[in-house]
């Protein structure tokens, strides 16, 4: 009975008397309405939902950003107990209760946030750094000097003295567990393959790194003239003087 429609126990078709009654398209329309609105229920509705909620996702992760870079920036010239949500609201330009509305947690989980962020950045850039680099000491230090030049400085006596000090003591002896893997372990995996190969002969190495990265980081504080040597050039030197010292070697230079 091709074509034929169900109206209760009687069925319809385009020749019976009654099939194009108004109560029988009324009965039509009804169902073609439940058979749409069913499948926007099922098939619509829930993509339409998900998209509006990662783009909610995507505002708030953007928001955070936002705070973020606004936080890093006070944390570097000021120092973690010298800022508050205030300060950043002010800075961005928005009612401090928007800042506390993307960070829950208070200024403590931002500044973890802000850190554990800024490390791996130092991570991935010293890693490829020295990847880029030639495989010699000299070149692989100068690799390391230029990124941390092209970053803000970290300021990890402040970090180390300061400002973890003032964060909750499990989160701090984390965050110094990174800095020391991101930052120092590096530089020691450059001088322990330098003394491998038995270019230098020094045995604490993490001391010679940590002396590396408080030498470079000293640049941060030599104002910048035009008469001046620039702090790449400066930075150089400094390599020079960490592998040769400051007296005359009768010997090949390293």
């Amino acid at each position: 009975m091709e074509g034929c429609i169900l109206d209760g126990e009687h069925y319809l078709t385009p020749d019976s008397t009654n099939f194009w009654s108004p109560k029988k398209i009324l009965y039509i329309l009804m169902n073609k309405a439940l058979t749409t609105t069913f499948f926007y229920v099922i098939f619509i509705s829930p993509n339409i939902w998900w998209a509006f909620k990662m783009k909610q996702t995507e505002e708030k992760s953007i928001a955070y950003e936002r705070v973020m870079d606004t936080a890093e920036r006070l944390f570097a010239r000021k120092g973690y107990n010298a800022v508050t949500l205030r300060d950043i609201a002010a800075e961005i330009g928005i009612h401090h209760t928007t800042v506390y509305h993307h960070v829950p947690g208070g200024k403590e989980q931002l500044y973890i946030d802000v850190v554990e962020r800024n490390l791996a950045h130092h991570r991935q850039g010293l890693t490829g750094a020295i990847a880029g680099a030639p495989p010699d000491i000299r070149s692989q230090l100068r690799a390391v000097a230029d990124w941390l030049l092209s970053q803000p400085p970290m300021d990890l006596v402040r970090l180390v003295h300061s400002d973890l000090p003032s964060i909750d003591p499990e989160q701090s002896e984390r965050l110094s567990r990174i800095a020391f893997e991101t930052m120092l372990l590096p530089i020691e995996a450059i001088l322990r393959a330098a003394r491998e190969q038995g270019v230098i002969e020094y045995e604490d190495l993490i001391l010679a790194a940590g002396t590396f990265i408080g030498m470079i980081e000293s640049l941060y504080a030599v104002p910048k003239r035009p008469a001046m040597k620039s702090r790449q050039m400066m930075a150089y030197e400094m390599v020079d003087i960490l592998l040769n010292g400051l007296r005359p070697r009768k010997d090949e230079r390293v």
